[in-house]
């Protein structure tokens, strides 16, 4: 199905590559990230449990017989500094059968913030007939003109946090060649095809240049299943008759338009409760899910189904993952206008008491209280964004939180290893170990709920700060001009709240060689973690992550058994006067790779066997 990139025709276009030009013919040169533009945008999110990993976006204008394409890539978390590696992948083409532009960006080439600079590299090329990269002479000039990078290594607010960006404008020729100074090639109907592809790296492993592995690369892209592969050693670039087809539309696509219809956000579904991902055994629990319709239609009542899934805290793998299924079936109750979201008891909501074995299981312990929900969306007819989204995230009144999370890697197919190793990456905001009283403090209700509707509790008395919070943001509608979407209010609470989060990324058994160091290939896992409100004064912030090796600052990992589990614990504390700080694990050297040990085992043996059979020899001969 082919994808629509909406015609975005406003006077102000955005300028993030031409300092020259003055505002408003076109819009004026800025170096903005976020411009107003995006919301508009064609999304494709990657990211699962609390929060969007990276995005890609885009738009389309048209001037007289002018076709441009503005596109953008975000990483919205990176797991370490990584300069002159990490990188994105792009493919174009007019057809499924026509020669492909390819670029190869590397975003930074030093540890320091980057804003609406040239990229540290590009190199294009195409593809030769074995499927491997061919360089062209040169970049095409547009690529030059209009490719402009951000990066965000630190802050006091995200301490260790990188985030980096990709933003280019595409101008669309008809027939144009791999390579042309003018732009890349469309089809007469004005339609093209675009693969693209995140390599995000993890910390390297300080043993050198000859350690095994060098460090982990998260890679991932759309369309999914184009993908790199490799022959003999030589790297294999995906045929262009796996890349997604494009074409530009119009501001209100139908219905049946990829990229477009049904979207669902961890904010907009879970539990009412505090904290959303406690089960009761002993009571009815309320279950919600409140889709955003953004399908160019009003939704009929039912229109919209819903499963509905739990499985123990923690992180989870896609396929086979321990989920128990707690309703297979439910629709809307009302029904959905166009670009609209839902006010409670209007949505698809549910109250829902445990069966007897599982209620048993928590009370006596043996299953924890506290669950990670999935929902997946489903309808005749409908497109959907985001037809499955986990929320591994909560809300929590903060002085001292300690919780065991679970670690799975069930229904993964096994590797060539003795286990699978998980590797955790904890991202926080708003957390310093010591806090200046002379700063000025972030307010968790105001960033959040400025726009937001709080609503009243049941029983009598004023709601607390976190009741308000979870209150507001469990009914927002989004849509206001300051909270449009619940991305952008995710975006509002990392930066305006201390967050806590762990991001999970498991071992895929895919080794790659790139530039003399062999890395591991991961697959992303779902995330999990904490947004944390504190009434009353704090000196600090502590937390620890327990029952995994510390290879970095925030970086560890976990050996887990091939289909099975593995437990960890997280505290965090909100310091006041008189508190004991615990101290963190010792960072270690890093642990073999599994397979390599075990060769190293073999080898052993098979020098022990040839030891015996020289002395049998040399018995025998004397």
């Amino acid at each position: 199905m082919s994808i629509c990139i909406p015609l975005v025709n406003g006077p102000n276009l955005p300028n993030w590559w031409d300092p020259s030009v003055v505002f408003p013919a076109p819009r004026g040169y800025s170096t903005e990230l976020d411009l107003p533009f995006w919301p508009q945008a064609y999304r494709r999110p990657f990211g699962k449990g609390t929060a969007e990993e990276a995005m890609f976006m885009a738009f389309g204008h048209i001037a007289k017989d002018n076709r441009s394409l503005y596109l953008a890539w975000h990483v919205r978390f990176a797991p370490a500094s990584s300069p002159d590696r990490d990188r994105l992948y792009v493919g174009f083409t007019a057809s499924a059968t026509s020669a492909p532009l390819l670029l190869e960006i590397t975003i930074y080439a030093e540890d320091a913030s980057v804003a609406a600079e040239p990229a540290a590299r590009i190199v294009a090329g195409t593809l030769d007939a074995q499927g491997q990269f061919q360089p062209l002479p040169r970049v095409p000039a547009w690529t030059e003109r209009t490719t402009r990078v951000w990066r965000a290594p630190t802050s006091n607010l995200a301490p260790a946090v990188n985030l980096w960006a990709v933003q280019m404008q595409v101008p669309l020729v008809a027939d144009a060649a791999p390579g042309e100074d003018a732009g890349i090639g469309v089809d007469a109907d004005g339609s093209f095809r675009m693969w693209y592809c995140f390599d995000i790296y993890t910390p390297l492993n300080p043993a050198g240049s000859s350690a095994d592995p060098a460090g982990g690369i998260l890679r991932f892209g759309f369309p999914q299943d184009a993908r790199f592969s490799t022959d003999r050693g030589q790297r294999i670039w995906p045929a262009p008759s796996r890349y997604a087809d494009y074409h530009l539309g119009s501001q209100n696509p139908p219905s049946d338009v990829g990229g477009y219809g049904i979207s669902l956000h961890w904010l907009t579904m879970g539990t009412p409760g505090i904290p959303a991902s406690e089960v009761d055994p002993d009571r009815p629990n309320t279950l919600f899910a409140r889709p955003t319709n953004h399908s160019g239609a009003q939704l009929a009542e039912g229109q919209v189904r819903a499963r509905f899934a739990i499985a123990n805290w923690g992180s989870v793998c896609d396929a086979g993952a321990p989920w128990t299924v707690i309703r297979e079936d439910e629709g809307n109750r009302a029904p959905l206008p166009d670009r609209a979201t839902p006010v409670p008891g209007k949505d698809i909501r549910f109250d829902w008491i445990l069966p007897a074995d599982l209620a048993d299981a928590i009370r006596r312990g043996m299953r924890p209280r506290y669950q990670c929900l999935c929902v997946d969306l489903s309808g005749a007819g409908l497109t959907f964004v985001s037809p499955t989204v986990y929320r591994n995230m909560d809300i929590l009144g903060a002085s001292s939180i300690s919780r065991e999370a679970e670690i799975s890697v069930v229904g993964l197919a096994p590797i060539v290893s003795k286990h699978r190793d998980v590797y955790l990456a904890v991202e926080v905001y708003n957390m310093p170990e010591q806090i200046d009283p002379a700063a000025p403090q972030p307010r968790a209700a105001l960033p959040v709920t400025r726009g937001l509707a709080a609503i009243a509790r049941a029983n009598d008395g004023e709601p607390s700060e976190l009741e308000q919070q979870v209150n507001s943001l469990n009914a927002y509608a989004y849509d206001q001009g300051i909270v449009p979407n619940p991305e952008v209010a995710q975006l509002m609470i990392d930066t305006g709240i201390p967050t806590y989060r762990v991001h999970c990324y498991h071992d895929t058994g895919e080794r790659e060689v790139i530039d003399g160091r062999r890395y591991v290939i991961l697959g992303l896992q779902s995330s999990f973690g904490y947004h944390l409100v504190h009434e009353g004064d704090v000196l600090g912030w502590s937390h620890r992550l327990r029952g995994a090796i510390r290879l970095a600052d925030r970086f560890y990992v976990l050996p887990v058994t091939h289909h099975g589990v593995a437990r960890i614990t997280t505290s965090i504390q909100a310091l006041e006067p008189g508190d004991m700080v615990e101290p963190d694990e010792p960072i270690q050297p890093w642990p073999a790779p599994a397979s390599a040990s075990g060769n190293r085992r073999w080898w052993w043996l098979l020098a022990l066997l040839f030891l015996v059979l020289v002395i049998n020899r040399c018995g025998i001969a004397g």
